[in-house]
């Protein structure tokens, strides 16, 4: 007796046989990412994983994505509330954060999974990506951080002890404006059932918008005049800002940017933590007013991920350094290294 005896080979379909389900496909796909970026495969696992649930959530099936769908996930994850979804938001849809400004990234993210996804077997005719974009938002009018909110972003920034959060204490600590900051790295400071969370994003090799900046707050010149009050924060420099962008100046050294970190941390009673010396690189922005103890003119660059080699060597330290994933999503945070 034959295998083909005894097996009825015949009652299978040769196509169920070559095609294979969505999330195998999935997994194809990261370890086809993990053999060209190690760090970065498994939060593309995810993004899929995330965009199948949605689907599956509404009774959908990833399979056989629409743009519609697509369409409807980057409204989903633009709306704080969720209000679409049938059921207890909190609960159900902690592993699908408020992320507009990731919207693009993970947009791209569902391109290549789908392009990937068709050419190994998955029947689509066309990939439902194609074509898409999301929006770039307008950018708000400048105000300065009152005194909780100052509060929030450095208690957060310490609370979760990131080498985000304490790069946006350190933007934040050296006065920048909240829509300055919002630009550089902070997408919104926002409370959940787990307490203040920090969103970010990333400028990669661009620079800022233009912008007319409003004359320093009242309070801002009376703190530079030395009229300090115990524990407030840095005076809030004005930025040289030209059409092309936020002017550039001659970086800082290592010793320097150290000096900044310590001059913070005594300031606001916040330490920073132990940083690779090279923290500051990439994106440079220009302080034309006088920190005290400072020289008249910094620039201060803080790391823009603007390289793969970048990226793996923060991932690793974050991982070495702090025993917590950068992304948790039991804790609603959202970081996304990539996003545009």
């Amino acid at each position: 007796m034959t295998g083909a005896d005894f097996f009825d080979l015949s009652a299978l379909n040769a196509d169920r046989l070559e095609r294979r389900t969505a999330d195998q496909l999935a997994d194809g796909f990261r370890d086809l990412k993990a053999l060209q970026h190690p760090e970065t495969a498994d939060r593309y696992r995810a993004e899929a994983g995330y965009f199948f649930n949605f689907m599956r959530r509404f009774g959908a099936d990833p399979a056989a994505c629409t743009q519609p769908h697509v369409l409807r996930y980057l409204d989903y994850l633009a709306s704080p509330t969720h209000p679409q979804h049938p059921g207890d938001c909190w609960d159900e849809c902690r592993h699908l954060p408020y992320a507009p400004s990731s919207r693009q990234h993970r947009l791209d993210v569902l391109r290549a999974f789908y392009e990937y996804a068709i050419a190994n077997g998955l029947g689509l005719s066309a990939n439902p990506c194609a074509g898409l974009s999301v929006p770039v938002p307008a950018v708000e009018a400048i105000d300065h951080l009152d005194e909780w909110e100052a509060h929030d972003l450095w208690n957060g920034a310490r609370e979760h002890s990131y080498r985000d959060g304490a790069l946006v204490a350190l933007l934040l600590g050296c006065g920048m404006r909240k829509e300055e900051a919002r630009l550089v790295r902070i997408e919104n400071l926002g409370k959940n059932g787990y307490g203040p969370t920090l969103r970010f994003w990333r400028v990669k090799r661009r620079f800022w918008q233009t912008i007319n900046l409003p004359s320093p707050s009242a309070a801002a010149i009376h703190l530079q005049a030395g009229d300090r009050a115990e524990g407030a924060l840095l005076p809030s420099p004005r930025w040289t800002v030209t059409e092309a962008g936020i002017r550039e100046k001659a970086h800082l050294s290592d010793a320097g940017i150290d000096d900044i970190l310590n001059r913070i941390s005594h300031y606001t009673g916040v330490r920073p933590g132990k940083f690779p010396s090279h923290l500051g690189r990439k994106t440079s922005i220009t302080m034309s007013r006088t920190i005290p103890g400072l020289p008249l003119e910094v620039t201060m660059t803080f790391y823009g991920h603007a390289t793969l080699k970048d990226h793996q060597r923060y991932d690793a330290f974050a991982r070495d350094t702090f025993k917590e994933p950068i992304y948790n999503p039991a804790q609603g945070r959202d970081f996304w290294h990539l996003a545009a």
